[in-house]
């Protein structure tokens, strides 16, 4: 769990003493765009469960939740893992905790995220990343075996498994800034194979993304060459 005071960098926010199980204290007194940074210790590579301890005032008309964009930051450049949003809680010191959402991919070792606010206002006591443990595509995640060849490459990408999902299979080819390149949904009815074309895509790293519905699979750093 990392609470959300004890962020290395800020912009924009303040703290305040929270009310909530723990006691200490919460950020609050949030503006779009504000953003609070974190260093994180990734002890194993692997997809993550994430959950956010939150309040806000329902009964007022300008606070009626929040969003929040997760990053993880390289150097100035932001990667962005998921961005999860939850409605407005019975008070400023109501709190809640809100999970369920999209599963984010972590290499290990040390890593700064950030956690850009999008929609707000609300308070944040803090976050919990937990090691998931289930299944994706059916298979426990240690059997998930997505091939993702060639790499670098200059003409396409192609990505293969053995097994098979009921559920739609959504590709993105993202640069560095956020922009989005390529974004195809497939259902398949057998074995997964996909060849993604790079055409109008400048030479360069790119991320390709991959999600079963609303589970990440995959973010694999690719390099365009000629």
């Amino acid at each position: 769990m990392r609470q959300a005071e004890d962020f290395v960098y800020q912009e924009g926010i303040s703290l305040e003493m929270t009310e909530d199980e723990g006691g200490g204290q919460n950020i609050g007194y949030l503006d779009s765009a504000d953003y609070v940074d974190y260093i994180i210790n990734v002890n194993k590579t692997g997809l993550y469960d994430l959950s956010y301890r939150a309040a806000s005032d329902g009964s007022q008309d300008y606070a009626n939740g929040g969003t929040i964009k997760l990053l993880l930051m390289e150097d100035s450049v932001g990667e962005e893992l998921h961005t999860v949003s939850f409605p407005a809680t019975n008070g400023w010191q109501d709190w809640v905790t809100f999970n369920n959402f999209p599963k984010i991919h972590l290499e290990s070792g040390d890593k700064k995220i950030r956690l850009l606010f999008t929609k707000t206002p609300f308070n944040l006591n803090w976050i919990q990343f937990e090691e998931f443990e289930g299944t994706v595509l059916g298979f426990e995640k240690n059997d998930i075996r997505l091939k993702i060849y060639p790499n670098p490459t200059s003409e396409k990408i192609t990505v293969e498994s053995d097994f098979v999902t009921n559920e739609i299979i959504n590709y993105k080819l993202i640069d560095p800034n956020g922009r989005v390149f390529v974004d195809i949904n497939r259902l398949y009815k057998s074995k997964i194979y996909e060849e993604i074309r790079l055409n109008n895509i400048n030479n360069g790293l790119i991320f390709l993304v991959i999600y079963e519905g609303d589970n990440l699979l995959e973010i694999r750093k690719i390099i365009k060459s000629n």
